[in-house]
């Protein structure tokens, strides 16, 4: 027979963890935003290099921030439902 249940505090936790971790890839991003800005380097392909990051790795990262806040959101989402059920 299968238990199916939730420890709260444990999935809250991993939302926490989530949302710090989109943090991180934020920071990530103004790091580099900011090493890039500081780097000699000039030229086309520099250019090149620049609207690549500007359009797309740049881009990418802050997806990939969202989606770790929407992990975070929606596991906290669960943890508070579990409790509302639990004492209900």
């Amino acid at each position: 027979m299968a238990i199916w249940g939730m420890d709260v505090e444990s999935v809250k936790q991993f939302a926490l963890f989530a949302e710090q971790k989109a943090e991180s890839i934020e920071s990530v991003i103004t790091e580099m935003k900011s090493s890039l800005e500081s780097t000699q380097w000039v030229g086309p392909d520099f250019d090149r290099f620049r609207n690549e990051w500007d359009s797309q790795y740049s881009q990418q990262l802050r997806a990939a921030a969202e989606a770790m806040r929407s992990v975070s959101q929606v596991a906290t989402q669960n943890a508070e439902q579990q409790t509302q059920a639990s004492t209900g």
